[in-house]
């Protein structure tokens, strides 16, 4: 089988600027997806959703994604800043032939990637991503330089993601009489998490809200949850959460300042599934990082772990594999299949 040289288990990924997140590449990439879609969505123009993390390097890759794409005669529609999961919804809720994220997830600013969901939330499979790779390949160099256009947002497409956020949760939910504490990253969740807050009524001390573009992941957020696990415990909080750069992932602390990474999430829920009879299979799914403790302690309750290769992608597969409908990794990447097929710290 032939193996794939541009993308890896999360899209395509690299430091921005240089190949293959240069601007050329970058061109090219949108215009082979283009085609692919044209190809695969039989009658009528296919339409594309586009949405972006902080990073400085997010809008020029946009700019020129979206010329390669509408090159090929496809349709798109730009939401601006927003998590890469609230593109996975904005996909499915619409009905787009496929959405594009730019976000390199946890990593540093100077990096940047390119993902793409199908229609149904899910990611495109090993062979689409292959043929975008031979087209990108076989596409000649440009008679001059790469069109980059001015994107504008059409807020409505944040708006109803947050609505969807709020619409989770029973009206007969009591929300907790202690404040949130809440790590924004500096990312995604800057733009989604203030939104949602407000409109639940929750009480909550953000921090790292105030992207400038460089900012994001720095010493803060999933990846450097001790200062929202301080913050939480000094202000007597009632639970402290850190999302990644595209908020995907969550860690969480408890009001005495303990760190709790996904495998603890995966152990909260399972059996309040079960006992509520909502595990499909009795059976959650990890990776191989995922600790034996969990394991052990989930046998306790008769539930199974199947693991898979470390990666989210690799953990979706197994469960719609076998109708699983819980899974996720320690970084924090958790998937309610019942809710979404990707995974979403804000969810979580």
């Amino acid at each position: 089988m032939q193996t794939r040289k541009l993308f890896g288990t999360d899209g395509m990924r690299g430091e921005a600027g240089l190949y293959p997140l240069d601007q050329e590449t970058v061109f090219k990439f949108g215009k082979a997806l283009g085609r692919l879609l044209q190809e695969t969505n039989g009658a009528g123009q296919p339409q594309v959703i586009l949405g972006e993390d902080t990073r400085e390097s997010s809008r020029w890759i946009s700019g020129t994604l979206s010329a390669g794409i509408r090159s090929a005669g496809t349709r798109l529609f730009y939401a601006g800043v927003v998590t890469t999961p609230g593109v996975a919804f904005l996909t499915r809720h619409h009905g787009f032939t496929a959405g594009v994220m730019v976000s390199a997830s946890h990593n540093p600013y100077c990096d940047n990637g390119i993902k793409v969901f199908s229609n149904s939330g899910l990611k495109l499979s090993e062979a689409q991503e292959l043929e975008i790779e031979r087209a990108i390949e076989c596409d000649g160099a440009p008679d001059g330089p790469c069109t980059q256009e001015e994107l504008s947002a059409e807020p409505e497409f944040l708006n109803e993601y947050v609505s969807y956020l709020c619409s989770m949760l029973p009206g007969s939910l009591r929300l907790p009489g202690a404040p949130l504490v809440v790590d924004c990253a500096n990312g995604s969740a800057s733009r989604v998490v203030p939104l949602l807050i407000e409109q639940l009524g929750i009480e909550a001390r953000i921090l790292n809200a105030a992207p400038d573009g460089r900012n994001i992941n720095s010493h803060c957020g999933s990846l450097f949850p001790a200062g929202m696990a301080r913050e939480t415990q000094a202000t007597k909080a009632y639970l402290g959460i850190a999302f990644d750069g595209d908020a995907d992932r969550a860690i969480f602390a408890s009001s005495e300042g303990w760190i709790a990474d996904g495998d603890y999430v995966l152990y909260a829920v399972a059996p309040f599934y079960k006992r509520q009879q909502k595990l499909n299979g009795q059976t959650v799914v990890g990776t191989l990082m995922t600790n034996l403790g969990l394991e052990h302690a989930l046998a306790r309750s008769s539930i199974a772990l199947k693991r898979t290769a470390v990666g989210d992608r690799y953990v979706l597969e197994e469960m719609l594999r076998g109708g699983y409908n819980l899974g996720g990794e320690p970084s924090g990447h958790v998937i309610f299949a019942d809710l979404s097929l990707a995974g979403d710290g804000i969810i979580t």
